[in-house]
């Protein structure tokens, strides 16, 4: 389905999705990101109003090209689910000592069967992520039943016994991306909207089991559309265009932190940022 939100797949289990979009990305005559998985890359955040939203799609069908991974509908968007997980305390929401700097996701693009499990660092505000495809049938091996020996999950599946991780809360919302080659290196572009979700802790079902497909009937944060930036090395003469043309100021946003702070622990104390630590929520 989905062209990902990440580097490119080059953890995908089996090879063969991924070789087969790599293909039709390299003969494509537009320029395509390639991400350095070994330092990460950077991420400067943004957010935006409805108007201002449309204003900036315009502007990137004008100077970036279509993300050549991405399987949109007629409006360029495509849908993105994630199931962030936490420890018995919040020692991620609360960036309790290891995992100061750490999240950890399921996620699923669109109605596509694959479930990518990821874990997300930031070091010294670099974005790093490690990330491995399975199918949906094999989700149980996460936290119930056994792997197989050699099963490429097990890095993943190792962190939630030893951090004792659970499903906390669900997050879904449409992404419109674009991605481009400049003299500083390759650039990715995506703007979240629609974004809604809910709170997993106390339900009475499997908070495992990833969304997929339509938006309709979730809680929506309203009006909250969140723009990043992402480039390896130094910013971007493009990117510096767009946020003078706009008058954006950067904004530490988090929509993991927004949603546990409206459907999992509403009025929370939050912590102030540091320069490794993750975004602030923004209501």
């Amino acid at each position: 389905m989905h062209g990902n939100a990440e580097p490119a797949r080059s953890e995908d289990r089996h090879g063969g999705k991924d070789a087969q979009r790599d293909a039709a990305a390299n003969s494509m005559p537009t320029p395509v990101r390639r991400a350095d998985h070994r330092f990460g890359q950077y991420e400067i955040k943004f957010l935006l109003g409805e108007a201002t939203a449309e204003l900036v799609k315009d502007w990137a069908r004008v100077h970036m090209s279509r993300d050549p991974v991405a399987a949109c509908d007629e409006r360029e968007l495509y849908p993105v689910h994630s199931v962030y997980l936490d420890t018995p305390a919040l020692g991620v929401f609360g960036r309790a000592g290891a995992l100061r700097t750490r999240k950890y996701r399921l996620r699923r693009y669109g109605n596509e069967d694959t479930i990518w499990l990821e874990r997300k660092a930031k070091v010294r505000g670099r974005v790093k992520k490690r990330r491995t495809a399975i199918s949906e049938s094999e989700l149980a091996c996460v936290y119930q039943s056994a792997p197989p020996e050699h099963w490429s999950g097990h890095w993943f599946r190792r962190r939630v016994a030893l951090r004792q991780l659970q499903p906390v809360c669900s997050v879904t919302y449409e992404r419109f991306a674009r991605v481009g080659l400049t003299p500083e290196g390759p650039i990715r572009m995506t703007l979240d909207r629609a974004i809604g979700g809910c709170g997993l802790r106390d339900l009475d079902v499997n908070t495992w089991d990833v969304p997929r497909g339509s938006l309709e009937g979730l809680q929506r944060l309203s009006g909250l559309c969140i723009l990043e930036l992402k480039y390896p090395t130094s910013l971007p003469s493009l990117f510096k265009g767009i946020m003078s043309d706009f008058a954006l100021e950067p904004l530490k946003v988090s929509k993991f932190r927004t949603c546990m702070q409206t459907w999992v622990v509403p009025g929370g104390q939050e912590e102030a940022s540091s320069e490794d630590g993750d975004s602030r929520a923004v209501a």
